[in-house]
């Protein structure tokens, strides 16, 4: 097994483990660490093939997008992903968009903070537009600015987002 699909596993045991509250305080730092002096098409094409080298090994049935702005710079979908994957992985990058945090931080604070119906109900975006569950991260500077994200879709929720915080954390570190 190759180090970063070891890494993924690794990350999916460990949020699997955590309450929602450590859940949100560790996708926060995840937020402050994973952020980049410079993104352009080279970084995005090492990310996606990362990420796709990952769900090779891992036999894993995933869509990946990264987009900046209205522009996809990556985008592959493995067997047995279908364009049901495609739609969550966009709905998801939506939220980044909206909110310039990862889609698992939102969804989580949401869960923690509102108490009466979660994203869905409270948000006011539409659910067939936005999906706060965890897979979409931010393509963050050092400053905080997000300028894109990188969405996976085809797990659950936190292993979605463990697969894109491997690939960023082996592509930054």
């Amino acid at each position: 097994m190759s180090k970063p699909t070891e890494s993924f596993h690794i990350l999916c045991q460990h949020l699997d483990e955590l309450s929602k509250p450590d859940l949100l305080a560790k996708v926060r730092h995840q937020e402050e660490d994973l952020r980049f002096a410079s993104f352009d098409l080279d970084t995005a094409w090492q990310i996606g093939v990362l990420i796709r080298d990952i769900a090779i090994e891992a036999n894993l049935p995933i869509a990946v997008d990264i987009r900046i702005g209205t522009q996809t710079l990556f985008h592959a979908a493995m067997p047995g992903a279908g364009t049901t994957n495609d739609w969550w992985a966009r709905r998801k990058g939506r939220v980044v968009e909206q909110y310039n945090q990862s889609s698992l931080r939102v969804g989580t604070d949401y869960e923690l903070n509102d108490g009466s119906g979660g994203f869905d109900e409270q948000s006011k975006l539409p659910a067939d537009q936005y999906a706060a569950h965890g897979g979409a991260f931010p393509i963050l500077l050092p400053s905080g600015v997000a300028i894109g994200y990188v969405a996976v879709s085809g797990l659950a929720a936190a292993h979605d987002h463990a697969l894109v915080v491997t690939a960023l954390s082996s592509v930054l570190h």
